[in-house]
């Protein structure tokens, strides 16, 4: 069981953290890959096929650079939705806007989810074009972003059910108290009556 938690740990770490710094990394090594290139074309003389395949080169890495930001901004749209209802596991969010709020979240979530699926699923397709993929993971990026969106408006929903559910929590408490408090006179009055009348007989 330790185990297990510390590997879910490890897992959460490279998730949150790890994966996004590698992301960025490989979007830098494109970019300085495209510096390199840019510069040969620039300052080296070279036959004119020469010259094209360089240019091809710098194509395919500005295109494997935006892939990279995509990715990446998809990623922080994922850790931004672990991160909410971590943040509100303690309230349920069904409670939110009368019920309508939830619903609308998942919807959204799984609309952003399922692009990235679909643009991962193409991108290692043989068949892959390369301005769909990028088209792809450009609908998943604009899906977390209206997902996020959505959250950001409905904040003043969120935060009366959090204020609501602590308000109703204190009073369930307070309640709790003095129906213990009466039972246990109850108790004690019953108590001394069933005592009163064992003596007697």
């Amino acid at each position: 069981m330790i185990c297990e938690s510390i590997l879910m740990e490890y897992f959460k770490n490279y998730s949150d953290e790890l994966k996004p710094l590698l992301a960025t990394v490989e979007a830098k090594l494109e970019i300085r890959a495209i510096y390199d290139h840019t510069a040969r074309v620039a300052i080296y003389e070279m036959e004119e096929k020469d010259r094209q395949e360089e240019l091809k080169k710098i194509e395919r890495h500005l295109h494997r650079a935006k892939l990279d930001c995509y990715k990446t901004l998809c990623i922080f749209g994922e850790i931004n939705a672990d991160s909410f209802e971590d943040n509100y596991r303690n309230i349920s969010l069904g409670d939110v806007d009368s019920g309508k709020f939830y619903p609308k979240y998942l919807e959204l979530k799984n609309v952003a989810r399922e692009k990235v699926i679909k643009a991962k699923s193409n991108e290692k397709a043989i068949t892959s074009n390369e301005h769909e993929v990028s088209r792809l993971y450009q609908e998943a990026v604009i899906a977390y972003d209206d997902f996020e969106k959505f959250i950001s408006s409905n904040f003043k929903e969120i935060e009366w059910t959090v204020q609501f559910l602590r308000k109703y929590s204190k009073k369930g408490y307070i309640i709790a108290i003095i129906i213990a408090f009466v039972l246990g006179i109850i108790t004690t009055i019953l108590g001394s009556i069933i005592g009163k009348y064992l003596h007697l007989i």
